[in-house]
């Protein structure tokens, strides 16, 4: 097996990625994907970075892998976020299931290898923003960013 991709014979696909936030001047960004419509994408979409399980790998390395390769971006791992599961139909239109693991990761530097070319450009966006955009579709990652939120509010010394 190549790797955890849902096939005729297997309906399962495993994917691993997550928010990749950088501190600028005193404000959180996070790392948000676009693709423009396209055959087979009718519309627009923003999403975070992630993508296919591999079998001889981690899941944290698949998540850092597949940021590395569809944003250019180098990240580090801080943190599990959980999952978002779901049922999704392929080209053929047989459906299959999906359960996609995330991780909280920080931002280390640009990479050496340039964003993949499924992806039309990456965006640094401000907390409200990525979020506004994530809302727009179907992938519920929305959700994972507030999850994100959350963790790093924890993290943060309490007000005096």
């Amino acid at each position: 097996m190549a790797g955890y991709r849902a096939t005729k014979k297997w309906p399962f696909h495993i994917s691993c990625g997550g928010p990749v936030y950088r501190e600028t001047d005193g404000r959180r960004e996070y790392l948000l994907l676009f693709r423009s419509p396209r055959p087979g994408l009718e519309q627009e979409s923003w999403h975070l970075a992630k993508g296919t399980l591999n079998p001889d790998e981690t899941l944290e390395a698949c998540a850092l892998r597949e940021i590395r390769e569809e944003s250019g971006v180098e990240a580090g791992v801080e943190g599990y976020l959980g999952t978002l599961h779901g049922r999704w139909t392929d080209t053929t239109g047989k459906l299959f299931d999906k359960t996609v693991h995330y991780f909280l990761c920080r931002y280390l530097r640009d990479g050496d290898a340039p964003m993949d070319d499924e992806h039309d450009r990456v965006d640094w966006l401000p907390v409200e923003e990525a979020l506004e955009r994530l809302s727009r579709g179907p992938k519920r990652e929305a959700e994972i960013l507030l999850r994100a939120e959350q963790l790093l509010a924890l993290r943060q010394p309490p007000a005096a």
